[in-house]
C-alpha cells in the first residue's frame, strides 16, 4: 500500500500534522508560563482590570492548546495505521503484527511513548481548565514534562533512529523539535490568541499593551531561534556529512530549500526588529507588526511542510 508508504505523500501530510500539533501545544505553553507572566497589563475602559485581560488571553491559549491535543491524539492513530500498512499491507490488525512494530522497533517505542504522553498531556490540561485558568497546579509539571517527553518521541520517529550515536542525535533532535515550538509555536500563539485579546471596548487595539506584549515575547523567540539554528546546523552536518551532498543528493537538495524557506523566516525577524519593534505603541507599528507576523506565519509553515518531507527523505 505505497499510499501509506513513510515517503509517500500521505505519510508526508500526517507528519505535517504531528509538527503542527506538537508547535501549537509549545506555544501554548510558551504563552502561558513564560510570556504572560513578563507581561504587566494595565486597566482598559470597560473592563475589570488586569485580571481580566490576562485571564482572557489565558483561556484562548488553553482552548488552542487542547486542539494541539486533540490533533496530536488522532495523527498518533494514523501513524500507527499508516506504519502498520506500510509494513504489513490490508492485513487486519492483530497481536502478530502490532506486537512485532510497537515492541521490536524504535520507531515503537517512540509511538508508545507518544501514545502516554498524551494521555499525561490530556491530564494536565484538565488539571488547569476553565472556569478559569489555575496557574498553580501539578498540571502544569504534567504539561511541561509532557512537552519534553513529546519532543523526545517525535525525535524517535526521525533520522537519528537510525544514527550511530543514537541517543546523542536524538538530544539534538529533541532540541530542535523544543526550538522550533518555542519560536514558531510562541509566534502562532501570540499572532492568532495574545494579541486579537488586546482590543478596547470599543474594537480598537491596545497599542500599548501589544507593545509590552512584543516585548516579552522578543527574547523568548530568541533564545528560542538560537536553539533551533544551533541544533538544525549540528543535525545537518550529520546527516550530509559533506558539503557537496547538498546539491549531489536528493536530501540535501531538500535541505537547500528548508534553509531557502528558514531565510525568508529569519528575514522577515530581521524587518521586525528594526522597523517594526521601534514603532510599537503606535498603530502603525501594530499595522506593521500584523503583516509581518502573518507572513513569518506563512513562510514557518512551509518550513514545518519542508521537514515534513526532509524526514521522509533518506540521508546521502
Amino acid at each position: 500500500m505505497e499510499t501509506f508508504g513513510v515517503e509517500s505523500p500521505g505519510y508526508v501530510v500526517i507528519r505535517f500534522l504531528m509538527y503542527a500539533g506538537i508547535t501549537i501545544f509549545f506555544g501554548s505553553i510558551s504563552l502561558l508560563r513564560i510570556i504572560l507572566p513578563r507581561t504587566a497589563f494595565v486597566p482598559a475602559a470597560g473592563r475589570d482590570g488586569v485580571i481580566d485581560v490576562r485571564t482572557a488571553i489565558a483561556q484562548r491559549a488553553m482552548r488552542w492548546m487542547g486542539w494541539s491535543l486533540i490533533v496530536l491524539v488522532v495523527v498518533t492513530m494514523l501513524r500507527l495505521a499508516a506504519q502498520h500498512a506500510a509494513f504489513f499491507g490490508s492485513e487486519r490488525w492483530s497481536q502478530a503484527t502490532m506486537a512485532p512494530l510497537l515492541l521490536q522497533t524504535v520507531w515503537g517505542s517512540g509511538l508508545l511513548l507518544a501514545i502516554a504522553t498524551l494521555a499525561i498531556a490530556i491530564a494536565g490540561w484538565r488539571a488547569v481548565q476553565p472556569p478559569l485558568v489555575r496557574w498553580h497546579t501539578p498540571g502544569w509539571v504534567l504539561l511541561i514534562a509532557s512537552a519534553g517527553a513529546l519532543a523526545w518521541s517525535a525525535a524517535m520517529s526521525g533520522h537519528p533512529a537510525a544514527a550511530d550515536q543514537q541517543y546523542v542525535a536524538m538530544l539534538v533532535d529533541a532540541l530542535h523539535v523544543i526550538g522550533a515550538g518555542g519560536w514558531i509555536g510562541s509566534l502562532a500563539l501570540m499572532a492568532g490568541v495574545a494579541v486579537p485579546a488586546l482590543r478596547t471596548t470599543n474594537g480598537r487595539a491596545d497599542h500599548d499593551g501589544i507593545a509590552r506584549l512584543v516585548a516579552a515575547f522578543s527574547p523568548v523567540a530568541l533564545i528560542f531561534s538560537a536553539v533551533l539554528g544551533a541544533t538544525g546546523i549540528i543535525a545537518s552536518w550529520r546527516n550530509i556529512g559533506t558539503v557537496n551532498a547538498l546539491w549531489s543528493s536528493e536530501y540535501g537538495l531538500v535541505l537547500v530549500r528548508k534553509l531557502v524557506v528558514v531565510a525568508v523566516v529569519a528575514g522577515v525577524g530581521l524587518y521586525n526588529w528594526r522597523w517594526v519593534l521601534p514603532r510599537l505603541g503606535q498603530p502603525i507599528g501594530t499595522s506593521r507588526l500584523r503583516r509581518s507576523a502573518t507572513l513569518e506565519l506563512v513562510a514557518a509553515g512551509v518550513v514545518l511542510a519542508v521537514t515534513a518531507v526532509l524526514v521522509a527523505t533518506s540521508p546521502p
